[in-house]
């Protein structure tokens, strides 16, 4: 773009910068769309369909590159000495990787300062999640100021509490209770879960720690207890991490044992669904296209795919309640013949005279 150009060279553009080809707005909204969850072809589409604005794939890509730097600087920063609660969890996300996209397990710690605030420390992606990385995740902390952690709550990883004690020798770890419930759920039959679950929760709601184990000992002895031992033996071995939090009082075990105030998880997009959830919004009925064509301007029908007939307009059905255009159904004919038309007079047509059969004539 053109600038105007002065004698002493002090005019400065307010809306156009010099030098720049793209607007400031712009660079902001690719990056919080990318920060979202979307990816570069989504933010391609999103801009040409909402602000008019044709961006290449390869633009996105330079423009989401310009802040790894500022990620970098983000993961090494320096951390408080002392964290009273740090949540230590791994989640596995979808991570592009030499063209290929692959699941990764990303490696997240949460920690609640002195003042009762979360932080995201930092995030690791590594492939798969293992006792080993996690212990170099906690070295990695230790290096960044982290000289003390009163309580580490983690999940039941092999050799996460010998982990957390090579780092921090003095924290007590919590195992979730949420992650000890699905493990000790998932022996047990489905029609039997619910019942298993509330016979359990005066085990993680008892007073103290003899009271818990009194609660596990008469669930053991209980019909469902005999019928799922497993669930019993889950506990046992997970004990000595299961009953720190109830030394505390009521209203901090919540915020000890339960690791589910960590970061949201993002839905994950379903065969041809989009990648994020649209959110409702108040309108007026509108009539839908044949076949729900909107998604990304489709314009034919895929194979196999049926058009419900409550979600066309009446003046669109025919006499049987069947759709006009349903091809499995109907045929061509059948489907002219009920839609909607004009009047129209009769067509003129000739009379045909029928030569009679010389076979069936006598001669005489």
């Amino acid at each position: 773009m053109e600038v105007p150009r002065d004698r002493d060279g002090s005019f400065t553009p307010r809306l156009v910068p010099k030098g720049a080809r793209r607007l400031g707005g712009l660079d902001d909204m690719i990056i919080s769309l990318y920060a979202g969850g979307m990816t570069l072809r989504d933010i391609q589409f999103h801009l040409a369909s909402t602000i008019g604005t044709d961006v290449s794939h390869e633009t996105i890509s330079k423009i989401v590159d310009e802040i790894s730097e500022e990620v970098l600087a983000w993961q090494r920063r320096p951390l408080d000495p002392i964290y009273p609660v740090v949540y230590l969890d791994a989640i596995v996300v979808k991570v592009k990787d030499g063209g290929h996209t692959r699941n990764k397990a990303a490696h997240i710690a949460v920690g609640v300062d002195m003042a009762g605030i979360k932080h995201v420390l930092g995030i690791w992606v590594q492939q798969n999640e293992g006792a080993a990385f996690w212990a170099s995740v906690c070295a990695d902390l230790a290096n960044r100021g982290v000289r003390d952690v009163l309580i580490v709550c983690c999940d039941g990883l092999t050799g996460f509490p010998e982990a957390i004690a090579a780092t921090w020798s003095q924290a007590a770890v919590q195992t979730c209770v949420v992650h000890l419930l699905r493990n000790a759920l998932r022996f047990v039959s489905y029609s039997d879960r619910k019942a298993v679950a509330a016979a359990l929760k005066p085990v993680y709601t008892a007073a103290d720690a003899e009271a818990a184990r009194a609660e596990l000992d008469a669930f053991t002895t209980s019909e469902l207890g005999k019928k799922n031992p497993t669930v019993t033996r889950v506990f046992d071995r997970s004990w000595e991490q299961f009953t720190p939090f109830l030394a505390f009082a009521p209203e901090l075990r919540r915020v000890i044992y339960d690791e589910r105030d960590r970061i949201a998880e993002l839905p994950v997009a379903q065969g041809h669904q989009d990648p994020r959830p649209v959110p409702q919004r108040c309108r007026r009925g509108q009539t839908p296209l044949a076949g729900h064509l909107q998604h990304r301007g489709q314009t034919r029908r895929r194979t196999g795919q049926k058009i419900r007939p409550e979600t066309l307009p009446n003046s669109a059905r025919t006499s049987r309640g069947r759709t006009g255009g349903h091809q499995l159904e109907e045929g061509t004919r059948t489907t002219l013949a009920g839609l909607p038309r004009p009047h129209r007079a009769v067509p003129i047509t000739r009379r045909l005279t029928r030569k009679p059969n010389r076979r069936l004539t006598q001669k005489t």
